[in-house]
């Protein structure tokens, strides 16, 4: 806010209280008790191109001077009075100490406005550089942010395409090592998935995006080979497992089988022994109890022992009316 100094009121600017001063009583009364304009030539200031093109205020003082106009502030350019009257004089002396007052009132008042007016320029000039400034920082970040978004659009566009051109060269390398392999019509389709799944383990974690597509055919037919020649010797292993599997049951089946005859012709050995020590039987009942002794061990398993083979012999010769005493017990 900026006060006149004549009337005390308030105004917006400097500007607003130059405008007041035209109708300002107290300006006006003042202004109207001052000599002549030849004698007392006071101008408001005057805005005058600065260097820079602008316009600033210029001192009233130094304007009056450069225009030729006698400063009426300083003692030596007062006009002097003609009149002789002492009392008249006197009358002036002090109507001129007033003006003179006023003067340099209003002086004080035009640099204090034209001060006022300065700062407000300076300080609309520095309002004006901020937002400068800031809208320039403000700009810069916004293109800090664009390119940074264009970055990293670009980075994402780049790993896209990397992840596909890898994905293209894996599938590639697969179908081009299992469609120029001889055997695949002869694997079975468990053992092509098992090959594919272990191309694709193995392929996945190299830079198949960056490595020639040769190469990775060349690594593909590896590991196809590799699988292949794996699950061969895992059945060559099988068939000769199994193959001596079947040769120790054959074995045990034949130590079993002799193990069973050899107990049976060890009872049949035992019976006829025991038959030809008995009195009053002719040959052809030993034949038939001998006979009747061989059909029941054919029940033998072979897991037998030759005392339970004796056994079994005594129970058929008993059941035969064959009886033995302890002291021919073997």
């Amino acid at each position: 806010m900026v006060t006149c100094n004549f009337c005390h009121r308030e105004f917006a600017n400097a500007q607003a209280v130059r405008a007041h001063l035209k109708s300002c009583p107290p300006y006006l009364g003042q202004r109207a008790a001052r000599p002549a304009p030849e004698t007392c030539s006071i101008r408001l200031p005057v805005r005058e191109p600065r260097a820079d093109g602008s316009v600033g205020t210029g001192n009233p003082r130094q304007l009056r001077l450069r225009q030729g106009a006698p400063d009426l502030t300083s003692p030596d350019n007062l006009p002097a009075s003609a009149d002789p009257d002492p009392v008249r004089q006197l009358d002036e002396e002090i109507a001129m100490t007033k003006r003179r007052i006023n003067l340099r009132q209003l002086r004080d008042a035009e640099n204090e406005l034209d001060r006022r007016a300065k700062d407000e320029e300076e300080e609309q000039a520095h309002q004006a550089e901020t937002a400068r400034k800031a809208d320039e920082e403000t700009r810069a970040a916004r293109q800090r942010e664009l390119d940074e978004r264009k970055a990293r659009e670009e980075r994402d566009r780049e790993k896209a395409r990397r992840k596909q051109q890898h994905r293209e060269n894996i599938t590639a390398a697969k179908r081009e090592a299992i469609d120029c392999w001889p055997y695949r019509a002869f694997v079975s389709a468990t053992l092509k998935a098992e090959i594919l799944e272990e191309m694709e383990r193995r392929l996945s974690a190299l830079p198949a995006d960056e490595l020639p597509l040769d190469e990775l055919i060349r690594i593909a037919i590896g590991i196809r080979d590799r699988c292949y020649d794996e699950d061969s010797r895992a059945e060559e292993e099988a068939r000769r497992r199994e193959l001596n599997k079947q040769q120790q049951e054959q074995q045990q089946k034949q130590q079993h089988a002799a193990r069973r005859r050899t107990l049976i012709q060890h009872g049949v050995a035992y019976a006829r022994r025991e038959i030809e020590g008995v009195e009053g039987l002719n040959y052809f009942e030993k034949r038939r109890i001998e006979q009747r002794v061989q059909d029941e061990l054919d029940e033998v398993t072979g897991d037998e022992s030759r005392a339970e083979i004796e056994d079994w012999v005594e129970d058929i010769l008993d059941r035969e009316g064959i009886g033995f005493d302890d002291d021919n017990d073997d």
